[in-house]
């Protein structure tokens, strides 16, 4: 049986995937471009562009640059069907990867918001116990402006950071941020290269 998909088709599903898999890293492509650079390759921006709309076809050694650069699996890449579950489970750890980089990368942040958010309730109930009279309406009452900023954090969920520490100091949270290279030690980093 003659396969009628063709070279068109697997040059496609590459670009696909070089694009998925650069987008899932948070890498430009002039990021891109320049790691292919360092490697001996003439790439730029353009490059990678071409590439991935599929205007320039890519030479075997390049492919499998690209694929270890991206931290893809060259052979899924290249597998007659793009649906393929080893092609899949590449995107959805690239995509997972990404995910969790970013939560990470959220984490000092939230922490120091949340630092803000309390500060800011200090001041409400300070301003309450100078002013002394309801000052606000919420939900069809009127309240101190310490209990309408309370309710209003119930409302954000803003304690919704220690479900984050919770979840990356369980054993199955921590196993999961390492397999991606989120965890040096017990700190969680930004993006590095992934495992296997």
């Amino acid at each position: 049986m003659v396969d009628k998909r063709g070279a068109g088709s697997l040059d496609s599903a590459f670009a696909r995937a070089v694009r998925d898999a650069r987008l899932a890293l948070g890498l430009s492509q002039d990021d891109l471009g320049a790691r292919m650079a360092q490697r001996g390759y003439d790439f730029h921006q353009t490059t990678i562009a071409k590439i991935e709309r599929g205007a320039r076809r890519v030479a075997v050694g390049e492919a499998a640059e690209l694929a270890d650069i991206l931290g893809i699996p060259l052979a899924a890449v290249l597998g007659r069907d793009p649906a393929s579950v080893s092609a899949r489970r590449a995107q959805i750890e690239a995509k997972t990867r990404r995910v969790l980089a970013d939560l990470a990368a959220l984490e000092d942040r939230a922490r120091e918001a949340r630092g803000r958010l309390d500060e800011l309730l200090q001041l409400a109930v300070e301003f309450d116990a100078t002013v002394g009279e309801d000052l606000v309406e919420w939900r069809g009452e009127r309240m101190t402006a310490g209990a309408f900023l309370g309710d209003l954090f119930d409302v954000l969920d803003v304690d919704a950071l220690s479900d984050w520490e919770r979840f990356a100091r369980s054993s199955g949270g921590a196993a999961m941020l390492r397999h991606f290279g989120l965890v040096r030690g017990s700190q969680v980093t930004s993006l590095e290269r992934p495992n296997g």
